[in-house]
C-alpha cells in the first residue's frame, strides 16, 4: 500500500502530497516523529500497488553472473634484475593445536627468504608460545587482539607495512590459517587449502615465471564476478596469492575494512589481465565439493 498522489492545497496538504508513493510503514514513522513535535498529517488515502514477484536471489545472480571482469591491456614483461627475495606472510587464529600443526607442516616447505606470522588471539586460542614452538625458528611473530569482523585484516594491515618496498626483486606470498572456526582443516576446505598451498605457496618456480612474464599478482582459484564488489570484478577464492612488491607499493593500496578484505584486495587494484592463475581458473563455490575442480 502506498499513499495516493492527489492535487492538494494548503501547507498540511502540500506535505501530504509530498508523501505520495510512500509505503504505509514509512509514513507511520514520519507521522509519529512529527506528532511528537506537535504536528499531525491530514488523513491519507492508501492505494494498493501491484508488484511483480521476484526471487530474493535475482539481484544477486544478476550482479554476479552478468558482470564480467573489468579488463585492461596486459602489462609488459617484467623480468627480475637479481635473485628474487620472497617474503611469506601468514595469519592464523590458533583455535587448536591440530590446526596450527596442519598449516605449519606446509609452511615449513615454502622456499622463502623471510617469514612473518601475525597471530590473532582471544580467550579461545592456544598459548602464543605453543604457536611459536610449532612454527619453529626463522619466523618474525607478533600478536594482535582477534577482531571477528576484520578476520585476517587484524594482522595483515601491519604485515603490509612491514614489507613495503619497491624493490623489483621483492615478492610476497599471502597465506592464512583456514579452519579456525572448525578448529581443523576438514571437509571441502581441506582439499581447497591443500591445492592453494601446493599450486601457489610451494610453487616458487611457477609464481616467479608468471611474474617475470608481467603478472602483478599470481594465485589459484581465480573467480570472475562481482560477489565481493571488487573494482575489477574478480578475486582469488581463498586468498592465497603472491604479489610483486614493486607493482603494489608504487602507490597506496589499502585494504577495504571488510571481513573479506585480503580476498578482495587483488581485484580492487589490478585488472584481470594483470593477474595470473596457476590452477582452478574460473572456479565456482569451493565450499561445495561438487563445484571443486578435482
Amino acid at each position: 500500500m502506498v499513499v495516493e498522489a492527489k492535487r492538494l492545497t494548503g501547507r498540511r496538504h502540500q506535505i501530504a502530497a509530498g508523501l505520495a508513493g510512500m509505503t504505509s510503514r514509512k509514513v507511520a514513522r514520519y507521522r509519529a516523529r512529527w506528532k511528537a513535535d506537535g504536528f499531525d498529517l491530514p488523513p491519507l488515502h492508501f492505494v494498493p500497488v501491484d508488484k511483480p514477484p521476484r526471487s530474493p536471489r535475482t539481484r544477486h545472480r544478476r550482479r554476479v553472473a552478468d558482470l564480467p571482469p573489468v579488463d585492461a591491456p596486459a602489462p609488459p614483461a617484467f623480468p627480475f634484475t637479481g635473485p628474487p627475495q620472497i617474503t611469506l606472510l601468514h595469519h592464523i587464529w590458533p583455535t587448536s593445536r591440530a590446526l596450527v600443526e596442519w598449516h605449519a607442516e606446509r609452511l615449513a616447505q615454502a622456499d622463502a627468504e623471510r617469514r612473518i606470522c601475525g597471530i590473532a588471539t582471544d580467550p579461545t586460542t592456544i598459548p602464543v608460545d605453543d604457536v611459536r614452538a610449532i612454527l619453529g625458528p626463522g619466523w618474525e611473530i607478533f600478536t594482535a587482539r582477534n577482531k571477528p569482523k576484520e578476520r585476517e585484516l587484524t594482522t595483515y594491515r601491519r604485515m603490509l607495512e612491514m614489507i613495503a618496498t619497491t624493490d623489483p626483486n621483492a615478492v610476497t606470498l599471502v597465506t592464512q590459517g583456514k579452519g579456525g572456526k572448525a578448529k581443523a582443516v576438514v571437509g571441502a576446505v581441506e582439499w581447497w587449502t591443500e591445492q592453494m598451498y601446493q599450486t601457489v605457496t610451494l610453487n616458487r618456480r611457477g609464481v616467479l615465471k608468471a611474474m617475470a612474464a608481467g603478472a602483478s599478482v599470481v594465485g589459484s582459484f581465480r573467480r570472475p564476478g562481482n560477489m565481493l564488489r571488487t573494482a575489477f570484478r574478480w578475486h582469488y577464492s581463498g586468498a592465497f596469492y603472491a604479489f610483486r612488491n614493486a607493482r603494489v607499493f608504487d602507490s597506496p593500496k589499502p585494504y577495504r575494512s571488510m571481513w573479506f578484505g585480503i580476498e578482495s584486495w587483488p581485484g580492487d587494484y589490478f585488472p584481470h589481465s594483470h593477474s595470473a592463475c596457476l590452477f582452478g581458473d574460473d572456479c565456482g563455490n569451493l565450499y561445495k565439493v561438487e563445484q571443486q575442480p578435482r
